[in-house]
């Protein structure tokens, strides 16, 4: 493996070819001289590419659609070789300047719902989901479509968001169904994620309606919650609420919450799992993608004016 490289970023040049066809072969199935050549007959294209030393190691394709003032995060390749290392994250940054400074207002990008790497990508560069395409690219291979606004005032976003597996909580905690005595923790952990008012009411009005709540338990002390609601017309089982106390995040809880969730809607033979959470909780967006969900739909405002929510489903 090469040692932390000194890479330069500039415009596609005519030495570059080789090199740039081969990276888009790593993602185009080998169509990476047929994109390269149709990317320079539209003037709408622009391409910027990653370099160290003498040698090409990434590459990002850029449309600018001037009637809608969107720009499209066409093809982003770099070396297997020089991965993890930011330059990825560098030429996006390069998409949202140059689209910015070409007045474009958003900035767009899709990837294809399998690619759970990408999507976890994408999110960490300030890109919000938007739509899942069914069947986009062939019966059972899905695209998901990201959108960010410009110009991008995003903070960088750094960490995990969760891990998809047991750790502290996977030994410790122990999941069961909610009883009267966690009332007042549970109250808590809702009213610290909920914009439906108060977590009293949340958890008043879910057992009212008879959801199923699970709360993780560290001992005796209530550490965590999730509350779910089963509509049996179309088979879905809705996460509606999932918190964790703040020093047991990360440690699995969450996941184990979620299992729990799954493992009753297959118990009923359930057959969609779905979740809902805000546009800028990217945290959350990353730990239900490591555990199987799929960004379906971008709800705009559904929590207010400037608050979107992010539906993912995963098929049980």
């Amino acid at each position: 493996m090469p040692e932390m490289p000194q890479i330069a970023y500039g415009p596609y040049r005519e030495r570059d070819h080789d090199a740039v066809v081969a990276l888009l072969n790593l993602i185009t199935d080998d169509l990476g001289a047929e994109v390269l050549a149709g990317a320079h007959a539209k003037p709408s294209r622009i391409i910027s590419v990653a370099r160290d030393g003498g040698k090409t190691v990434g590459v990002i394709i850029l449309a600018l659609i001037g009637w809608s003032g969107d720009a499209y995060l066409r093809f982003l390749a770099v070396d297997p070789a020089y991965r993890n290392r930011g330059i990825g994250a560098a030429l996006v940054a390069w998409a949202r300047e140059a689209a910015t400074a070409a007045g474009m207002r958003r900035l767009y990008v899709d990837t294809s719902h399998d690619d759970v790497r990408a999507m976890q990508f994408y999110i960490r560069q300030g890109f919000i989901p938007e739509v899942c395409r069914f069947d986009f690219y062939k019966p059972g291979l899905h695209q998901v479509n990201f959108w960010l606004d410009l110009p991008y005032s995003g903070e960088p976003r750094a960490g995990r968001g969760g891990v998809g597996q047991s750790g502290r909580g996977g030994n410790a905690v122990t999941i069961d169904r909610y009883q009267e005595p966690d009332r007042n923790v549970v109250v808590t952990l809702i009213d610290a994620i909920t914009w439906q008012g108060d977590g009293l009411g949340v958890l008043d009005n879910a057992l009212r309606n008879d959801w199923d709540i699970f709360d993780a338990h560290d001992g005796n002390a209530p550490v965590g919650t999730l509350l779910l609601h089963i509509t049996r017309w179309n088979a879905t089982a809705h996460i509606g609420m999932l918190s964790v106390l703040p020093e047991y995040q990360s440690l699995g809880v969450g996941a184990a919450l979620v299992g729990a969730a799954k493992s009753l809607a297959l118990e009923r033979s359930l057959r969609r799992l779905t979740v809902g959470t805000g546009h800028a909780n990217w945290r959350a967006q990353l730990f239900y993608l490591r555990n199987d969900f799929i960004p379906e739909i971008c709800r705009h405002e559904f929590g207010g004016l400037g608050v979107h929510e992010v539906l993912l489903w995963q098929d049980l």
